[in-house]
């Protein structure tokens, strides 16, 4: 089973953060606002396993149609995000503790997605290396697309891939989870067969002539 990704957060006191990500639908498009019945968001502390915050959050408040790419407190990539509010105080109510906080999409047709965070709070005066912690998930996937050598990088472990794939493993990795078509970069599925096992594996095949990576599969949790 896939373990999911979670992001982690370090939260300095007195600060609200604002979560955010690029959710997708059950069908592997954006989520958006006409296909969701509701979004719970849910914080429980993790030293006690207690929870300490349990709400729905308004739709057309938190999910934007239109990708938000502008935004500079979105730095994971240049694509943007869809989905983002800020968490209300009562969620991470103590300083030095760390909070894990679940947003549930319920969509219309049953499907149901998490997105989840584990945020850390710290005091004013912390100077340990959680205060310093990434915000941002970090990326495991990556392609160097030298004209003379390109290859996919795996967990730090470059593939070499040829000269005319990489574009479209380059445009997979950048669509976070989205469909990217086959014809759209003149390639057929037997050239995906060429490919090193590695990158193959990470591969899915989607409806039609798309495949995507999936956001596990991209993401270090």
């Amino acid at each position: 089973m896939t373990e999911p990704v979670i992001y982690k957060v370090t939260v300095p006191a007195g600060e609200t953060p604002y979560l955010m990500t690029r959710e997708l639908g059950s069908l592997k498009q954006l989520l958006r606002r006409a296909d969701l019945l509701s979004i719970q968001v849910q914080s429980i502390a993790k030293s006690t396993r207690s929870e300490v915050y349990n709400a729905n959050l308004p739709i057309d408040e938190v999910v934007f149609d239109e990708l938000r790419s502008s935004d500079e407190r979105w730095t994971t990539d240049r694509t943007g995000y869809n989905f983002g509010f800020f968490l209300n105080d009562a969620a991470i109510p103590e300083d030095n503790e760390k909070y894990l906080t679940k947003v549930t999409f319920r969509e219309k047709n049953g499907c149901v997605s998490h997105a989840r965070w584990e945020i850390t709070t710290t005091d004013p005066y912390s100077t340990t290396a959680e205060a310093i912690e990434e915000a941002a998930p970090r990326r495991r996937v990556e392609v160097r697309t030298n004209p003379t050598a390109p290859c996919a990088v795996i967990d730090g472990v470059p593939h070499p891939i040829s000269v005319e794939v990489a574009p479209f493993v380059q445009a997979l990795v950048e669509a976070d989870g989205h469909l990217v078509t086959l014809a759209s970069h003149g390639l057929r599925s037997r050239d995906l067969d060429r490919l090193p096992p590695a990158v193959n594996a990470l591969i899915d095949r989607g409806t039609g002539k798309g495949c995507y990576i999936s956001r596990e599969k991209l993401w270090l949790s």
